[in-house]
């Protein structure tokens, strides 16, 4: 389906478009005060720049103190679990394109044509639609009708190396062990994981690996009878004057949640119920501390909490059911053992049938366009027996304008990626839709959403579903 793209960052009680910019409407929200002053700061620091030795540092320069504190630090440490001031000042360049992006921008095309900015800033874009789980099922059935074959839940336990090549890989399942035979080796498990499973890794490479550090992740999804947030835009026509947003972030030092998505927008066909409302609220914690390990009862208790305080619900009496997941690896760090990271690609390029793609395969935050790039790249280079890994590497750091091109083809609807558009409005008849007949979804994608809460026992949340690298 073509979506309609609108993120919005939540602050005090106000929504501002996101990338934040100055327009009639942000200077209405700011106050006058407030927006002269914030681009006086952003005026001084451009004229006056810091010497960039921390992320602090790097935004500053090119946002000024004012729009920093407003925007991005609190964000920043609420997702890394650390002060922006002890982060190093290379991975400014990284976020500006695929974290800080929808936040704030140093894009200066106001137009925000899809059809010539990069997948971060475009204004509209594909979803499947019954949910993202489709498009791998799509892909893993089409491989398999082309003779591949598909091995789930089996433990990668061990990889067999020759002197440039992988040979085989080891693993587990059911209790037996095999070992698969390899022409090409693709991995996106974490590098710190492929390293330390390797045979007769150098010793110093070794150690690089075990340095490198993950920030994990919980996802609450809730189910809500009600949703006190409305439709405040003019340009956005939604479905019952639901909220238009794909995902809002939220800038409030008083909640844990960092940003919510607002499933209903991305596809109708999603909706269990068409009269409920079902969000997902992301939770950034480190594996085994408080927040990771924390139990059922104490994670409605945080959801309340920030439900309320955001003025979403006006009791838990509105959330009717919830499913909680755990990534341990949500997102690759950019500080500890991060400056051993060259070391470790040069040592896995020697092997010239490894492809290291997606964001932990390469250890780089990118975003979801650059993560699927990374694997067209390696294919092409496959097929084409191209002995090189550096477009494979360097494929979330091209700014030019092919890049640009490359992104926006997915998203404009040419060629190949004709999408069949659904307006935001449209209602949606479940009983009597035929086009909804054609297509049934693998059992996978038929559990509901949600699990219902009984009114016995409105503390107990659903069995948490821990995804395991």
């Amino acid at each position: 389906l073509s979506r309609e793209k609108l993120t919005r960052i939540y602050k005090e009680t106000k929504f501002f478009e996101g990338p934040v910019k100055f327009n009639k409407e942000a200077v209405k929200n700011f106050g006058l005060a407030s927006s002269i002053k914030t681009g006086f700061s952003q005026i001084g620091n451009n004229v006056f720049k810091h010497k960039e030795l921390t992320l602090e540092d790097y935004y500053i320069n090119r946002f000024g103190k004012q729009l920093y504190n407003m925007f991005i630090e609190e964000y920043l440490e609420k997702i890394w679990g650390k002060e922006p001031s002890r982060i190093n000042s290379e991975w400014g360049a990284v976020a500006e394109k695929s974290l800080i992006a929808p936040v704030i921008s140093t894009e200066k095309n106001n137009n925000r044509d899809y059809e010539k900015l990069p997948a971060p800033y475009a204004t509209r874009y594909y979803y499947p639609k019954y949910g993202a789980y489709q498009l791998w099922e799509t892909a893993a059935d089409r491989f398999i009708e082309m003779g591949g074959s598909i091995h789930k839940n089996c433990k990668v336990t061990g990889i067999t190396t020759g002197p440039n090549k992988i040979l085989s890989v080891r693993c587990s399942a059911d209790g037996d062990e095999f070992v698969v035979a390899c022409d090409y080796l693709i991995s996106s498990m974490p590098i710190r994981d492929l390293i330390l499973g390797m045979d007769d890794v150098d010793g110093d490479v070794s150690l690089a690996a075990e340095n490198l550090s993950y920030r994990g992740m919980v996802s609450v999804c809730v189910e809500l009878t009600e949703l006190n947030w409305k439709n405040d835009t003019q340009d956005y026509k939604t479905i019952d004057d639901i909220i238009p947003d794909s995902v809002i972030y939220i800038s409030n030092p008083n909640v844990k949640v960092s940003r919510i998505q607002v499933y209903n927008n991305f596809s109708p066909y999603m909706i269990r119920n068409p009269k409920h409302y079902y969000l997902g609220l992301n939770y950034y914690c480190n594996e085994g501390d408080y927040y990771w390990s924390m139990g059922n009862r104490d994670w409605k208790k945080t959801v309340v909490n920030d439900l309320v305080k955001l003025g979403i619900i006006k009791s838990e009496e509105s959330i009717i059911g919830y499913n909680k997941t755990k990534y341990s690896k949500a997102f690759p760090t950019y500080y500890d053992g991060y400056d051993g990271l060259d070391k470790i690609i040069k040592y896995l390029d020697k092997y010239e049938n490894l492809y290291c793609i997606g964001r932990n395969g390469q250890h780089r935050f990118s975003s979801i366009d650059e993560v699927m790039k990374t694997s067209f790249e390696a294919v092409k280079n496959i097929l084409g027996n191209v002995s090189t890994k550096d477009n494979i590497w360097k494929a979330n750091e091209k700014n030019d304008e092919e890049g640009k091109l490359y992104n926006s083809a997915l998203l404009s609807g040419e060629g190949e990626y004709k999408g069949n558009y659904v307006p935001l409005q449209k209602k949606i008849d479940f009983d009597n839709n035929e086009e909804n007949k054609d297509y049934v979804p693998p059992r996978r994608m038929r559990r509901p959403m949600m699990t219902p809460i009984k009114k016995a026992d409105p503390n107990k949340l659903s069995e948490p579903i821990v995804l395991n690298d």
